[in-house]
């Protein structure tokens, strides 16, 4: 489902970043302690070792063993693993993490330092790390030179092997220069493996490592968290922690606010663009008509937008003797369904057009009361018609069977009134529909194959993005595609869209007409066709 973003969440709960900003600061001014307590929490020991070689010329150098080796050997390999045996820790790699190296080439000494929470195994770790890695070095060394012996004669034993051979071809072939070259290659290569060889034979240099100073632990304290001085600079820092974690709850808020807030959502759960915004000036379940004659205000004029939206998508009906009708549906109570009705029921008769508007919602009838429907029948109504005129709208029609009929049930009444539209058509040139919430009410099933054009309600801030997706899905499997999306709760009265009536900016409205025309051009065609079924 579509959420809101977190812009549209920051704009609307600002206030939660405020307060946590005012909360931070206020905790950071608190004074601090004198003094930041100091703690003994572990142990340290260092061991050292002294490197030194045979070598003659009195350099620290090995024929065998590169001296930055010895860093890479006491913390990988043979040596963590032969430590972790001695010491009895089955985890060589937590061991090595409490060791560190470090080669001083300039006085040929190697430390290595262990961390523990006692002072007797911290010097143990460090004298244990030393000793496996004093040994091993000189076991590493010896290693290294017999496998350099070892290969060193299969050499020699492969290139006099090659030499033999090749002496007995010459012997053959005095003349033959190619036999001539191996030969003298063969011969210069042997030599150069036996000098290898004869070195290798001799004394090698080899470097050693000896203690210098074992390992004596000493304790490490670690000062406790230091609070700036200053409480202006704790508030402040503080503050800004609090502004960090506003934000997270806003965009928390914002990710499981389960309404519609942004007009962008609703289209995007509907699948098609809102071409109508109607400013919401009352609150939540207040209900007025805000279209009369003497108001032009955002709201009025917006009804108004609306009534010009739908006279052209109904202009190219066939069959113009006939009403078109006009249902208005919401995906849940309280989303301004039957404001609208009663708004644009007005705004058709304020231009003379023969209007009636039309009641479905018969759990929750109010659509009589808004518009003011009192006892005085219409004149034109037939026998036990519950026809009413309007008290608050000149000239309005208002049809509801709840009127008259306290008991039926809700889908009995719906059958009841599409029974009727027959005769509303054929006696009023337009007919408005106010039907219940679509996620509530099976019986708006009997008005959508009567309908003409269709019109869904999405109030910002209010309806729920789960009822909201559920319409769209009932309105899919239904096979209804086309419907003009209207959007309630957006602009504020300074948009000029909604003053064309009063100002004369028909820039606006015109912008609007030519923008809903595309959208609408198959709401005309079904109008069309529905037309010529019926004639």
């Amino acid at each position: 489902m579509e959420r809101d973003s977190f812009v549209g969440a920051l704009r609307r709960q600002w206030w939660v970043i405020l307060i946590a900003f005012i909360a931070g600061f206020g905790i950071g001014a608190i004074p601090s302690p004198k003094k930041a307590s100091d703690a003994v929490s572990s142990y340290e020991a260092t061991h050292t070792l002294l490197i030194s070689s045979n070598d003659p010329s009195g350099s620290v150098v090995s024929d065998t063993l590169n001296l930055n080796e010895i860093q890479l050997l006491s913390t990988a390999g043979q040596v963590p693993k032969k430590a972790a045996a001695r010491l009895s820790e089955p985890n060589t790699a937590l061991l090595v993490s409490q060791i560190q190296v470090n080669l001083d080439g300039s006085s040929n000494s190697f430390t290595i330092s262990a961390r523990a929470a006692t002072a007797s195994r911290a010097e143990l770790i460090a004298d244990t790390f030393a000793d496996e890695l004093s040994k091993f070095v000189v076991t590493r060394q010896d290693e290294v030179r017999e496998q350099r012996l070892t290969a060193a004669t299969e050499r020699l034993d492969v290139l006099q092997s090659n030499v033999r051979e090749l002496s007995i071809q010459i012997a053959r072939n005095p003349d033959d220069r190619i036999i001539q070259a191996k030969l003298d290659a063969a011969t210069r290569r042997y030599s150069t493996v036996f000098e290898e060889f004869d070195t290798l034979q001799g004394q090698p240099r080899t470097i050693s490592l000896v203690t210098l100073e074992s390992a004596e632990a000493v304790p490490v304290n670690q000062r406790g968290l230091r609070a700036p001085r200053s409480r202006v600079t704790r508030g402040l820092f503080l503050g800004i922690v609090g502004v960090v974690l506003g934000s997270g709850l806003v965009l928390l808020l914002g990710f499981l606010d389960p309404r519609i807030r942004r007009r962008e959502q609703a289209e995007s759960i509907f699948g098609v663009r809102a071409q109508l915004t109607i400013p919401s000036s009352v609150r939540v379940g207040e209900r007025l008509v805000a279209v009369r004659r003497d108001r032009h205000d955002p709201v009025a004029d917006s009804y108004r937008a609306l009534r010009s939206v739908l006279s052209l998508a109904n202009s190219d009906r066939s069959d113009r003797s006939i009403a078109p009708i006009t249902l208005l549906l919401s995906a849940g109570s309280g989303d301004g369904k039957t404001t609208a009705t009663a708004n644009l029921a007005a705004a058709y008769t304020e231009t003379g057009a023969r209007t009636v508007a039309v009641n479905t919602d018969f759990r929750r009838p109010s659509l009589a009361r808004l518009l003011g429907a009192g006892d005085n029948p219409a004149p034109e109504a037939l026998p036990d018609m519950p026809l009413v005129l309007s008290n608050s709208v000149s000239g309005l029609r208002v049809y509801d069977e709840r009127l008259t009929d306290a008991e039926a049930s809700p889908s009995e009444l719906a059958r009841k009134v599409v029974r009727t539209l027959p005769w509303l058509t054929s006696n009023y040139e337009e007919v408005v529909i106010d039907s219940a919430p679509v996620a509530m009410a099976a019986e708006i099933l009997e008005l959508l194959p009567v309908a003409d054009t269709i019109v869904v309600l999405i109030r910002l801030g209010h309806t729920k993005i789960e009822a909201a997706a559920r319409t769209a899905e009932t309105l899919r499997a239904l096979g209804v595609k086309d419907f003009l999306l209207v959007v309630i709760g957006g602009p504020g009265p300074h948009d000029d869209a909604y003053y064309y009536g009063s100002t004369g900016e028909t820039a606006a409205f015109d912008r609007g007409r030519g923008l809903a025309t595309e959208a609408l051009r198959s709401l005309k065609a079904r109008a069309s066709g529905r037309s010529g079924r019926e004639s």
